[in-house]
């Protein structure tokens, strides 16, 4: 049957239309329906600096969830959120609630969210800001930077990739292959390189981009050290399903790499025009992915 794949809507399928005609026939017009869909990500993912913030219709999210024609959005995006907690909050709403499409967005590698002390509202740290805590003690924001810096001197963003390699294989096992939902992936501030997924034939360090040389230490090793690091990184994405390139709307065109304005002078969140640049490019992708999907759907039953 004609549109039976989940996501379809035919109701405005024109009397006559063949089969074929339907298959070229624009998303937009025919199939393009989810009623239910999901957002999660960071302050790029729910409308920071906005004074409706997440309900703000010309944010990405709900730019494309009107062109779905969706009936309940779930934003469940805060700011300041790390991987982390992007993927426990999609988890914990995925726990509660099934929906047809899910969009999370990715934010900062590496990036610290400390939730701090005990109170009835929730209080979290960057690490850059001084801290109240119980008792009128104070942690100060140079004591916080302080310890920023010295967490940063340990970090290496290979473990943070790869657990975001976990994160993304465990949610499509759920969202897809078990519920036979959608997922897909948006980079919202991803530090890795052009192509960084791909193993490539290295022959010297300086066939390495800036960024791997870099996560590499390479300036600190010999060139057999460097290799192995290399197959070592390699084989650990392979491990636990790699990066799955085929689910995400922008894997190396970050929203930071790609915004053109600020929501104002003091507040650098993407502005109105980034949210209707990433509006356009995300829901074009994203058709032509589940067109792709819906393809190969048809073709094999």
């Amino acid at each position: 049957m004609v549109g039976s794949g989940p996501g379809f809507n035919t109701g405005t399928l024109k009397k006559g239309t063949c089969f074929f005609d339907f298959c070229t026939i624009s998303l937009y017009n025919y199939f393009m329906k989810f009623d239910k869909i999901l957002i999660a990500g960071c302050s790029f993912a729910n409308g920071s600096g906005f004074s409706q913030g997440p309900n703000d219709p010309r944010t990405w999210a709900n730019q494309i969830c009107k062109k779905l024609s969706s009936q309940t959005v779930k934003n469940v995006a805060r700011t300041g959120a790390n991987n982390q907690t992007i993927f426990l909050e999609t988890m914990s709403a995925l726990i509660e609630d099934t929906y047809d499409l899910v969009l999370v967005e990715w934010s900062a590698i590496p990036r610290y969210n400390v939730t701090v002390g005990l109170e009835l509202y929730e209080v979290n740290s960057m690490l850059n800001q001084s801290v109240n805590l119980v008792g009128n003690d104070t942690v100060s924001a140079a004591w916080l930077s302080d310890l920023k810096d010295r967490l940063l001197k340990l970090h290496n963003d290979h473990w943070d990739i790869l657990n975001l390699v976990k994160y993304i294989n465990i949610l499509i096992e759920i969202q897809i292959k078990s519920r036979s939902g959608k997922i897909f992936f948006i980079n919202g501030i991803g530090p890795w390189s052009d192509q960084y997924f791909v193993k490539k034939q290295i022959n010297l360090p300086s066939d390495l981009d800036n960024y791997t040389y870099n996560l590499l230490q390479s300036d600190q090793r010999d060139n057999a050290e460097i290799f192995q690091l290399y197959n070592m990184i390699h084989d650990q994405y392979n491990k636990y399903g790699n990066i799955q390139q085929q689910y995400w709307l922008n894997l190396y065109e970050s929203q930071l790499k790609t915004k053109i304005d600020h929501v104002s002078e003091t507040d650098h969140h993407p502005g109105y025009q980034s949210q209707d640049l990433y509006a356009e490019n995300f829901y074009k992708t994203l058709t032509e992915k589940l067109h792709h999907n819906e393809t190969m759907y048809n073709t094999n039953t």
